[in-house]
């Protein structure tokens, strides 16, 4: 019972600093979206659904979306490199070409249904915040080379004490 316990703390604590980071990484990231909303709202009487809408159809909250995969671009090509790594990379590949070809095709047709536009970039935005998320779960998980350095270093220096103390 007791392993049981240690395990579900491990994972608390994995998910509690994934979402530590992932939530200032989200804060900067759509804090210039959150400002274009409220000035949507305030200055042209918009309703809040109407200020979230003209934003997400003048394609903000796509680019938005296209951001939230930076962090995730760096984890896989970073060291250490993040855990699943091929998913990662065929997915940030594949969500990026997937969101710019939408954010191309609102802006060069005219007559673009709105809706497709505001639907298709929010769901968007909450892939990219859901996958971000997990992607820093797993980061957080697995435990860091810096760590196994730590306790390779305690360990030799763990050793060369029981050595020192069998030559005095």
């Amino acid at each position: 019972m007791s392993s049981i316990r240690r395990r579900f703390r491990d994972v608390w604590r994995w998910m509690c600093s994934a979402f530590a980071e992932f939530s200032i990484i989200s804060v900067y990231a759509l804090s210039s979206i959150a400002i274009g909303i409220l000035l949507l709202r305030y200055t042209a009487d918009n309703t809040w659904f109407d200020a979230v809408s003209l934003n997400a159809m003048q394609g903000e909250l796509m680019i938005a979306s296209i951001a939230m995969m930076g962090p995730l671009a760096y984890s896989v090509v970073a060291e250490p490199p993040i855990k699943y790594r091929r998913f990662f990379q065929f997915f940030v590949a594949v969500y990026t070409l997937m969101a710019v070809t939408a954010y191309v095709a609102n802006k060069l047709v005219n007559d673009m249904d709105e809706s497709f536009m505001v639907n298709s970039s929010v769901v968007a935005l909450f892939v990219s915040l859901l996958i971000n998320y997990f992607a820093t779960y797993i980061n957080h998980s697995v435990k860091r080379p810096d760590d196994k350095m730590r306790d390779s270093t305690i360990s030799k220096a763990q050793a060369y004490a029981a050595h020192a103390r069998g030559r005095g």
